[in-house]
């Protein structure tokens, strides 16, 4: 098994390291004003997710769905989901 020395953090030269800038020396990473614009990245919800409203325009619900061209729309025929509840009881002769 070959041994692997890692270098104290301290110790390493960032502008050794591929990818970096003159004058950005964290260019791996995006800007804090990024954040909502365009060609940056989304702000995530309290549950890690991206909130609908910035998916697309329109009013996201339980009878619309995301179309590709980001907007929302109701499925043809009607728009929403119906649900139906089956019961199925199985019986058994002896």
């Amino acid at each position: 098994m070959a041994k692997i020395t890692i270098p104290d953090p301290a110790l390493i030269d960032h502008s050794d390291l591929a990818g970096l800038t003159v004058g950005d020396d964290h260019t791996q990473y995006q800007l804090r004003s990024e954040k909502s614009a365009a060609n940056g990245y989304a702000p995530l919800d309290a549950g890690a997710r991206v909130p609908t409203a910035r998916l697309g325009s329109g009013t996201a619900d339980a009878t619309t769905f995301l179309r590709g061209d980001q907007t929302y729309a109701a499925p043809a025929g009607g728009g929403g989901v119906t649900l139906y509840a089956v019961e199925v009881r199985i019986f058994y002769a002896a």
